[in-house]
């Protein structure tokens, strides 16, 4: 009895170890298609270098106005509140520089399509609300 309990752990182990086996065979398979895409990758990006974001931009060629077009905007409520924050934090000034004129300036940047200019607009239009600008 003792034979036939030994003998059923060796071939178990074997199995598993079977199995292990076939599993990093598999792996090593992927891993070399995964490899042979990489290379495909790296010749089209040497080939096209960085031009690809230019040419995705220009082709965009959105127009752009000084007013909001849209009558709500919808997930820009944190960036709004932060602009807009910082803005009368440095227009309103603390007591201790009375008589000084603060005129706050502010750079939005970032990949065209992102919504920096409706970012823009609807901080102004906040602000025409409040009258304020």
């Amino acid at each position: 009895m003792l034979f036939v309990k030994n003998f059923k752990l060796e071939v178990a182990k074997y199995t598993s170890e079977g199995n292990m086996v076939k599993n990093l065979r598999l792996a090593l398979t992927r891993l070399d298609e995964t490899a042979a895409g990489v290379g495909t990758f790296l010749h089209l990006t040497s080939r096209f270098g960085s031009a690809l974001l230019p040419d995705h931009a220009e082709k965009i060629n959105q127009e752009t106005s000084s007013t909001l077009v849209a009558t709500e905007i919808f997930g820009r409520d944190t960036e709004k509140n932060e602009v807009m924050r910082w803005l009368v934090d440095n227009i309103e000034g603390d007591s201790n520089t009375p008589g000084i004129n603060r005129v706050p300036v502010s750079a939005i940047i970032g990949m065209g399509g992102i919504g920096k200019t409706t970012l823009a607009q609807i901080v102004c239009e906040e602000f025409k609300r409040f009258n304020i600008l």
